[in-house]
C-alpha cells in the first residue's frame, strides 16, 4: 500500500512539471512573476540613438548631428512620470558660404557634445508618450573661415553647454521605441570666426531628431 502511494505521489509530480497546461492556476502562478519581472525590467535601462538635423546654428546652412544616450531610471510606484537619469554623447557640423564685403567665403564648424541630466517621461495613451530632456555638459567646437584673398583661420574651444529637449514617442514593441524630438543647445561663448564671416556670433544650436530607443 505504501509502495503503491508512493508511486501515484512521484507520477503526480512528474505530471505537474511536464503538463503545466493541464494545472493552469499553478502555471500562471509560477509562469505569471517571470512575466512581471520581464516587463519591470524592460523599464530600468534606455539606449537610443538619435540621428538629426541642425536646423539653425549662427546662420549657417543645414547641418547633421548623430547623438547616443544611455539612460537609466523607472516610476515610482502610484506616479505615472518616468524619470531617468542621462548620460549623452554626439557629434555633428554645418556651414555656410556666401560673400562678405565682396569677398567670398566658406565657413565650417564641427562639435561634439558630452552631458548628463534628466528626462521626464509621461505615459498620455497607448504606447503614446511625451517627454522633456534637461542636460549640462561641455561642447568642444572646431571652426575654419576661408576667405578669398585672406589667409585661413581656424578655431577650436571647450564650452559649457546647457542641452534641452522635448520629444514624442511610440513604443511599438515592449522593447523599442521611435519619435521625433526637438532640441535647443545653448552655449556661453561668442565665435569669433562667425564675427569674421559677418554671421551670427551667439554660440546655439536648434535640431530637429529622429529617434529610436531600445528599452530593457
Amino acid at each position: 500500500m505504501a509502495r503503491q502511494i508512493l508511486r501515484s505521489a512521484v507520477l503526480a509530480a512528474a505530471l505537474f512539471l511536464l503538463l503545466p497546461g493541464a494545472f493552469p492556476h499553478a502555471a500562471s502562478a509560477q509562469v505569471g512573476p517571470v512575466m512581471v519581472a520581464r516587463q519591470r525590467a524592460s523599464q530600468f535601462f534606455l539606449l537610443e540613438l538619435a540621428p538629426g538635423l541642425t536646423l539653425s546654428d549662427r546662420g549657417s546652412t543645414l547641418g547633421y548631428d548623430v547623438g547616443l544616450t544611455f539612460g537609466v531610471g523607472g516610476k515610482l510606484r502610484f506616479f505615472p512620470p518616468r524619470f531617468f537619469l542621462l548620460a549623452s554623447f554626439g557629434f555633428g557640423g554645418a556651414g555656410s558660404r556666401g560673400d562678405r564685403y565682396g569677398a567670398p567665403y566658406a565657413f565650417v564648424s564641427n562639435h561634439y557634445d558630452l552631458a548628463g541630466g534628466l528626462r521626464i517621461l509621461i505615459p498620455i495613451v497607448g504606447p503614446l508618450r511625451v517627454y522633456a530632456d534637461v542636460l549640462g555638459g561641455v561642447t568642444r567646437v572646431a571652426g575654419s573661415l576661408e576667405r578669398a584673398g585672406a589667409m585661413p583661420l581656424t578655431s577650436d574651444s571647450w564650452e559649457p553647454m546647457l542641452m534641452l529637449a522635448a520629444g514624442l514617442a511610440v513604443r511599438v514593441h515592449t522593447n523599442f521605441s521611435v519619435g521625433l524630438r526637438a532640441r535647443f543647445d545653448l552655449m556661453r561663448g561668442e565665435d569669433a570666426l562667425a564675427a569674421a564671416a559677418g554671421l551670427p556670433t551667439k554660440m546655439q544650436r536648434f535640431l530637429l531628431e529622429l529617434t529610436a530607443t531600445m528599452h530593457f
